[in-house]
Parts: C-alpha cells; sequence; structure tokens
C-alpha cells in the first residue's frame, strides 16, 4: 500500500487518478476532494501537531491505478477537532487546511445573548410597571387625603353656620323677651325688608333697638336716631342724645327731674337731662350714682338731689360733687365728698378732712384724725381734740373772731375739757361725720 498515509488513510496519487478518488481522513469524517490538476503532491501536514507526515511515495508517480483498500479505522478522536477540506479554487488544495468555526458554541452564544437582551427588556417592562402602579397608588392617597380634608372642611364650615344661627336665635329671644319685638314688613327700593315691631312701634331702620324701659313706662328706642316712645298713646318724640353706639343707658328719677346716664362704646358715661332734653354732663365719669339712699355715698345729703350728683371715676380714683346746672365738678376726694350747711369736706387717706368753698381746689381748712367739726347758723366750727383750740370760719373760708358769733356767750361758759362733749350732746350744733 505505497500510497497509505501515516495515519492509516489513503491519499491517492493526483498525477494518475485526477477526481476520481476521495482521500478519507479518519480525524474529520469528511471526504477531500481533489482539484484533478497533475501539480506535484505536496508532503501532508499532521492538522494537530504540524507536523509533516512521511509517506512512501512522496515525489514518485504511479504508474496504474491501484485499488485502494480500506484499512481499519483507528479509535476516532474526539469530533471538536477542526475539520481539513481542500478547497478546488486554490492552487495548491492538498497543502490548504481550513479550520471550521464551532457552530454549536456560537448558536449558544447568541441564544445567550437573546435572552440576556430579552430580559432587560422585560425588566424595564416591569420597573415602568411598578412604577406606574407606585404613580397611582400615591394619585389614589392624594385623592383620599384631598376628600378627608373636603369632609373637614365641610364639618367646620357646617359648625360655623350652625353657631351663627344659635346666635341668632338667642339674639332673637333676649329682643323678645325685653319688649315683646314682632316682625313687620317695609318695601323699599323693591325689595322687601323685615322691620321690627316694638310694643306697638313700627321701626323704620334694620337698627332699630330697644335702649332702656324708663320709670315711667315710657321706651327709649334707638331708630331714625334716638326716641322716647309712649305706649299709652303711641307718640314717639324725639331727643338730642348724640346718634352713636352705647353700651347702655340707664334711665332714673333724680329730683323732680328724669336723667339718663350715656355709657358710649368708646368713652366714659355722661349724663343726660330727658326731661330738659340736653346733656347735663360730659363723657368724663365712669359712674354716676344714681341712688340717694346709698349711705355709704350720700349719707345725709338726700337733700343735694335738687341741685347735685355724685360720680366718681377710676383713673385717679377720686369722687366728684357735680352741680346739675352747670355740669362741673365743685368738690373732690379721693375718699368720699360731704356737704352740709352750705361747706365742702373732701375726705382723704389717714382720716385726714378738708374743707373747702364751692367749686375751690384749694383746702381753707384741713382736719386731722381726732379734731372735730361742727356747724350751727351758717358758721364752721373746728375744735381740737383736747377741747384747747376753737376756730370759727364763715362760707368764704374766713376766720370769724368770737366775739363776733351769736351763740358766744354760750359756748363761754363751758369748761374746756367739756366743750366737745356738751357740743355733741346740743342739737343745735351738727357735728360733721369723720371717716369712720
Amino acid at each position: 500500500m505505497d500510497n497509505q498515509n501515516a495515519n492509516g488513510g489513503f491519499s491517492p496519487n493526483p498525477a494518475n487518478f485526477s477526481g476520481q478518488f476521495g482521500s478519507y481522513d479518519p480525524n474529520a469524517g469528511q471526504q477531500v476532494i481533489s482539484s484533478g490538476q497533475n501539480t506535484p503532491q505536496s508532503a501532508p501536514i499532521d492538522p494537530t501537531t504540524g507536523v509533516v507526515m512521511p509517506q512512501a511515495n512522496y515525489g514518485q508517480a504511479i504508474k496504474a491505478p491501484v485499488e485502494p483498500t480500506p484499512a481499519q479505522p483507528e479509535a476516532q478522536e474526539p469530533t471538536s477537532q477542526p475539520t481539513v477540506e481542500t478547497s478546488s479554487q486554490s492552487e495548491n488544495s492538498a497543502d490548504k487546511f481550513i479550520v471550521k468555526p464551532n457552530l454549536v458554541n456560537l448558536q449558544t452564544k447568541s441564544l445567550v445573548e437573546s435572552q440576556r437582551e430579552m430580559s432587560a427588556d422585560e425588566l424595564a417592562k416591569a420597573n415602568a410597571y411598578a412604577a406606574e402602579i407606585q404613580r397611582q397608588e400615591r394619585a389614589v392617597k392624594r385623592q383620599k387625603a384631598a376628600k378627608r380634608i373636603g369632609v373637614y372642611i365641610a364639618l367646620g364650615i357646617f359648625g360655623i353656620a350652625f353657631l351663627g344661627v344659635l346666635v341668632f336665635l338667642l339674639v332673637q329671644i333676649l329682643n323678645t323677651s325685653r319688649g315683646g319685638i314682632q316682625t313687620g314688613g317695609q318695601q323699599g327700593d323693591g325689595d322687601k325688608i323685615k322691620l321690627s315691631v316694638i310694643d306697638g312701634y313700627q321701626c323704620k331702620t334694620e337698627k332699630c333697638t330697644r335702649m332702656d324701659d324708663m320709670p315711667d313706662g315710657r321706651i327709649i328706642l334707638r331708630d331714625e336716631g334716638y326716641i322716647i316712645y309712649n305706649k299709652q298713646d303711641s307718640t314717639a318724640t324725639p331727643i338730642t342724645i348724640d346718634d352713636q353706639e352705647y353700651n347702655s343707658i340707664k334711665s332714673f328719677n333724680w329730683g323732680k327731674k328724669v336723667y339718663a346716664v350715656l355709657d358710649p362704646v368708646s368713652d366714659k358715661s355722661g349724663l343726660f337731662s330727658i326731661s330738659d332734653n340736653r346733656m347735663v354732663v360730659d363723657y368724663h365719669y365712669d359712674k354716676f350714682y344714681t341712688d340717694p339712699k346709698n349711705s355709704d355715698i350720700y349719707g345725709d345729703m338726700a337733700w343735694i338731689t335738687d341741685q347735685y350728683i355724685i360720680a366718681s371715676t377710676s383713673s385717679p380714683n377720686e369722687y366728684s360733687v357735680v352741680d346739675l346746672l352747670t355740669g362741673k365738678s365743685i368738690l373732690r376726694g379721693s375718699e368720699r365728698v360731704f356737704m352740709h350747711d352750705g361747706y365742702f369736706i373732701g375726705y382723704e387717706a389717714n382720716n385726714e378732712r378738708r374743707a373747702y368753698t364751692s367749686g375751690s381746689s384749694k383746702a381753707f381748712l384741713i382736719v386731722n384724725d381726732g379734731d372735730n367739726l361742727f356747724t350751727r347758723d351758717g358758721i364752721l366750727i373746728y375744735v381740737s381734740g383736747n377741747g384747747n383750740i376753737v376756730k370759727y370760719y364763715d362760707a368764704n373760708g374766713s376766720i370769724v373772731p368770737a366775739n363776733k358769733i351769736s351763740f358766744w356767750g354760750e359756748l363761754s361758759r363751758l369748761q374746756r375739757e367739756k366743750l366737745v362733749a356738751e357740743l355733741k350732746g346740743n342739737n343745735k350744733y351738727y357735728k360733721i361725720p369723720g371717716n369712720k
């Protein structure tokens, strides 16, 4: 077997058998086709080691064709060996070997890459879906929160409206209890306006209000200004009370006249004479004492209702005797004021008493605690606590000599140590009270 190669295969002589036989390569398992040209055979090369393989007829021509006898195949190497093929287009096709790529590995690689690409796409879609779900959940939460806020706002509005209705009903009940307010109707500017009717008086404005019930049964109303309404004859008489807001208007009898204390919203109180329809005392005082039976304030001065009234302020803390004819203060005292027999006494701290003439701010006599004051026949008598000092004053605050006093002879016969006791026990002498 001249044509048997070192690997146990057959290599036909291309000079004698061009294109008739193919060689069998046990390593590749594929046929190698001769190009059919009479070109010298190159030395075969082991495809695994790259070493030139020996051949018996290397370089010799074969004279006659020899029927190849197949050799016993040897154990094949793993099919992972590269396959060698002779190309018909190459000049030395027997010397060229083409290594084919591992198609299975390439296909596997392509398959893995496609799965990765698909996994990345699916992951992106999944992330987008999850993001959309989260966005929708946040939207639902915002809607629920908005609904809760809307419910709270609605409840707040309802509460305010309910409170407003409740206040309105309380005002109506109060007005009804104060004078039987009824509902009337009045047409104005094409719209029907409901106005009050107070004890038969038809109000003309929406601000119509019942201010006070007078001692004689008449009513002080505020409508178009302030009026006095007489329920008996249904007459309404305007009065000149300043047309402004008042916290209260309180009427009272004083002497032979009717007055009203006006307490405005933004000022101190003043005194209005309803009988004379005029303002008597401006807005200077915090309080007017309208009860002549108040002994702490008036004591033995019930007579002053004909012309005077006592008022007070809190800053400074002061009491005043106010002349109703002039509206002026004629006497002041931090603790109390007192008048008798034409003399004006202001009571101060430490049981001190000060005697003034009418309207004077300067005392002509200061009486300390323990000293005594008496009056008789228009004369003010000062007696010290032990009776050793006796002084006489007239209504002008001037000292009167003892021999000018009509009752001097009577006093001169009294002993000094018994003088105070005798004057207190004699009704001809009026003792001006002390602070205690």
